[in-house]
C-alpha cells in the first residue's frame, strides 16, 4: 500500500532519483487513489496512479510524515 512518508527509487519511466509521498488524493480518478511527490531537486509531479509505483518505483524506506522522509539520509543522499 502506498502512503506519504514512504521513500521510492525510480527504476524507469520518470527520470531516475529518489522521491518522496507528500499526498494522497481523489482528484481526476474519484475513487482510485493518486499521488503526489517530490524529486530531489524539488521537482513537483502530481497525480500518478498507484500501478505506476507497483511498475516503476521501488521502496527504500518509510518515514512517518512527507517532511520527515525529504529530511532523511536516503531523499537527502548524504
Amino acid at each position: 500500500m502506498i502512503k506519504v512518508g514512504q521513500v521510492y527509487k525510480c527504476k524507469q519511466q520518470l527520470p531516475d532519483g529518489i522521491y518522496v509521498v507528500t499526498k494522497k488524493n481523489y482528484k481526476s480518478c474519484g475513487r482510485y487513489p493518486q499521488y503526489d511527490v517530490i524529486r530531489q531537486d524539488g521537482v513537483v509531479w502530481d497525480l500518478l496512479p498507484e500501478t505506476y509505483f507497483e511498475k516503476y518505483m521501488e521502496l527504500i524506506a518509510e518515514y512517518p510524515t512527507w517532511q520527515e522522509a525529504v529530511n532523511s539520509k536516503e531523499f537527502r543522499d548524504d
